[in-house]
């Protein structure tokens, strides 16, 4: 597992997690979200991550900031 900032998308774990959105697509989102709830406070590091990633994809969508996301997850957007 690499971590090289502090940025929501600057670890593997949630630049794995793209390509899971992009297979699962909205579904993908809801799930990451919903692991997170599940856990009652205890998340594993790897659920947080993919949590905090699928929330900046959402408020992306909503706010039309996609340019503060990476390229992948750019990408990911317009095909939701």
């Amino acid at each position: 597992m690499g971590t090289w900032g502090a940025g929501v998308f600057e670890n593997d774990e949630t630049m794995d997690f793209l390509w899971e959105v992009e297979e699962g697509g909205i579904d993908a989102l809801r799930d990451a979200l919903d692991q997170v709830i599940d856990a009652a406070g205890r998340p594993e590091s790897w659920a947080e991550s993919t949590a905090v990633g699928a929330a900046a994809i959402i408020a992306a969508a909503y706010d039309g900031r996609a340019d503060l996301l990476p390229e992948e997850a750019t990408a990911l957007l317009a095909g939701l």
